[in-house]
């Protein structure tokens, strides 16, 4: 297939994504999307092609992140299964090559305190507080 096509083919998945992002079916699209842009810049050279692939990526990942805060910020009722749909769509872009907004990892961190609060109700204060310290550690977020 053609630089051009796998684009085209980038762009259909992303759009997709984009409008299904809270359905499996939406991650999915994300990551067959992504993939075929970080095929795109592989494919080197500094092609117009290159370019447009990286250009596409970023806006992405930047629409995404910010959908993904907005949810984050707005909505305290997300359930466990909603949050780690989430986590998880923030994940498909551990593995690609475009620049993660300044929010990036403070996110990750907020959707993972937001799942220790669900997995861990019931448990002592001091118990969470025990998960929230090995977080700070692991993320390197000492405001955990």
């Amino acid at each position: 297939m053609r630089v051009q096509d796998d684009l085209a083919l980038a762009k259909d998945h992303l759009a997709r994504a984009e409008s299904t992002l809270v359905t499996e079916d939406g991650l999915h699209h994300l990551q067959e999307g992504l993939a075929l842009l970080e095929a795109a810049i592989d494919t080197k050279g500094g092609t117009q092609s290159e370019s447009v692939a990286r250009n596409l990526g970023q806006t992405y990942t930047n629409r995404i992140y910010e959908y993904i805060a907005r949810e984050i910020e707005n909505n305290r009722s997300l359930s466990e299964p909603e949050l780690e749909h989430l986590f998880a769509v923030i994940r498909a872009f551990d593995e690609v090559c475009f620049d993660l907004p300044p929010h990036a990892s403070r996110l990750k961190v907020d959707i993972v305190r937001r799942l220790i609060d669900l997995y861990y109700e019931g448990y002592t204060a001091s118990e969470k507080e025990e998960v929230f310290k090995k977080l700070a550690e692991v993320s390197g977020d000492h405001k955990t």
